[in-house]
């Protein structure tokens, strides 16, 4: 891979602003590994991340997202700050990601969606994955699973599916590549179930494993446990922040659910750890001004959005964007970078 130098020419409104204003970069990471099936793009391969890595050390000036918050505003930012991040907490970030980022000397914030901490069967999405994608059940019982699970959510909230929920996943439409039918309704029951509560979200993945089967879970799935979190953190180079308890979306939560996730997320990692997490990241990032609000009484000091924008000097701290990175290799990443740098 050939490492590049970066741009010189820009448009002049892009170098005044980074003069005037500053500008740095969070990463968004989920996963470092090799898999054979990845229908929710989380994984980076640990090849990839070397590349990415190598990248980062040439051009950028790696810093702790702590750094990265406070320097812009103050206006001592280091040449090309970036920062990078993960969330929910993948074990592979334990594995793969921890000796590559100690081996390029890059530190990291890892945020952990504290219920799932050893969890035997991984993230709900994982498992609803596993299900639809990676059992023998037929289209016509897997057709008749989704729609006994959209409609009796649609009896509890008297809500009419609308196009892009589980109304379209009908056998129907079914031709030659039973792969791609799979795959669709799989994207169609995961968005209705993020509009789901927590209860019957779980209740709908636990009835639609328990119809095709239990077959454990992956290896490739496993969660952290409390000890690796400690593991994790050890040596300094990588932060734990914390991704509420179990990775709801809060902005559709009632206040006192949404300060129950926020609260209890942080005190379970700090008594994990032994010691303060200051660091929040929005679930699929949604929130509203109640919910910053909340994490602000939490006792966070900054908090990571899924906004696709640089951080700028004045950036609000409890909303900072970060850029979600995909398995490019080092070349299509370098290019990326260079974009967002220059945006």
């Amino acid at each position: 891979m050939r490492v590049p130098v970066p741009a010189l020419a820009r448009p002049l409104a892009a170098v005044v602003r980074r003069r005037v204003f500053g500008t740095a970069l969070i990463l968004l990471y989920h996963r470092v590994a090799d898999l054979s099936s990845d229908p929710f793009q989380l994984a980076v391969t640990p090849r990839h991340f070397a590349e990415h890595l190598e990248v980062l050390r040439a051009v950028c000036t790696p810093v702790t997202l702590a750094d990265l918050d406070r320097n812009p505003i103050t206006g001592r930012a280091p040449r090309r700050p970036i920062a990078v991040t993960f969330d929910d907490g993948y074990a592979d970030i334990l594995e793969q990601a921890k000796p590559l980022l100690e081996q390029f000397d890059i530190p990291a914030t890892v945020f952990v969606t504290s219920g799932y901490l050893g969890s035997a069967s991984g993230f709900w999405w994982d498992e609803l994955a596993d299900a639809i994608l990676g059992t023998a059940i037929v289209p016509s019982q897997l057709e008749l699973i989704t729609r006994e699970v959209c409609e009796a959510r649609e009896d509890r909230t008297e809500k009419q599916l609308g196009e892009g929920d589980c109304s379209h996943s009908s056998t129907a439409t079914l031709v030659a590549d039973e792969a791609a039918w799979r795959q669709r309704t799989l994207d169609s029951l995961y968005q209705h179930l993020l509009a789901a509560s927590v209860a019957d979200r779980d209740a709908a993945v636990k009835a639609i494993r328990a119809y095709v089967g239990e077959q454990g879970c992956r290896q490739s799935y496993r969660v952290l446990s409390a000890a690796d979190v400690v593991t994790l953190a050890n040596g300094g180079l990588i932060d734990v922040g914390a991704h509420t308890v179990t990775h709801p979306r809060l902005a559709t939560l009632a206040l006192d659910d949404q300060r129950n996730e926020i609260w209890r997320g942080k005190a379970r990692l700090e008594e994990v750890l032994g010691r303060p997490v200051t660091s929040f990241a929005y679930p699929h990032g949604a929130y509203s001004q109640q919910t910053i609000s909340l994490v602000r009484e939490a006792g966070f000091e900054r908090a990571c959005s899924t906004i696709h924008d640089v951080v700028w000097r004045g950036s609000d701290r409890f909303q900072l964007p970060r850029f979600r990175v995909l398995d490019w290799d080092g070349d299509m990443f370098a290019r990326r970078l260079d974009a967002w740098l220059g945006s």
